[in-house]
């Protein structure tokens, strides 16, 4: 069984995108629904043999931070937090919650030819740089509720191969 739920709490966070340039949405509306669609086909295609219930959620920074303080004792912001509720993670399912921090991901995505100028040669990204973001940070976050590590070089090039895989499948 897969079972892949996307909820959006993000609230937008305050950073305009270039095609939201007087708003604060960073993502389409639509986005949860695809979003959802996108990381069921990953279930389905990498992980057929285990049953996977994964949930994807869109937060902020102040979220983020209380999750990382209060989970992880780390202080400050990060683009994802996932939390696996199998012991040890994907031995025998994909079972957690991935937090994925839709502000980071607006700071961090690479810029299309899509982004917008604005003063002093800064760019702004276009909501489809963020969604592209979100969608490689939902990867690395089901990764991680699988068993993937990264906290050493060959377990970060391992999990990166396995990402661009997907995120190539997935395109």
């Amino acid at each position: 069984m897969k079972e892949i739920l996307v909820f959006d709490k993000s609230a937008g966070c305050g950073i305009k995108s270039s095609a939201a340039a007087s708003s604060k949405v960073i993502v389409k509306k639509t986005f949860a629904a695809r979003l959802r669609r996108l990381m069921a086909r990953a279930a389905r295609e990498f992980f057929a043999a285990k049953r996977v219930s994964a949930a994807f959620i869109l937060v902020g920074d102040s979220e983020t931070k209380r999750l990382n303080l209060e989970y992880l004792a780390r202080a400050g912001t990060t683009d994802v937090i996932s939390f696996y509720y199998d012991e040890p993670p994907g031995a025998k399912n994909i079972d957690g919650d991935v937090f994925i921090n839709v502000c980071q991901a607006a700071r961090q995505c690479p810029l299309s030819g899509r982004a917008s100028k604005i003063s002093a040669g800064a760019r702004r990204p276009s909501i489809a740089d963020v969604e592209k973001e979100i969608l490689l940070l939902a990867v690395h976050g089901l990764l991680h509720l699988a068993g993937y590590k990264d906290y050493t070089a060959d377990q970060k090039a391992r999990m990166w191969r396995m990402q661009n895989k997907i995120l190539r499948r997935l395109a």
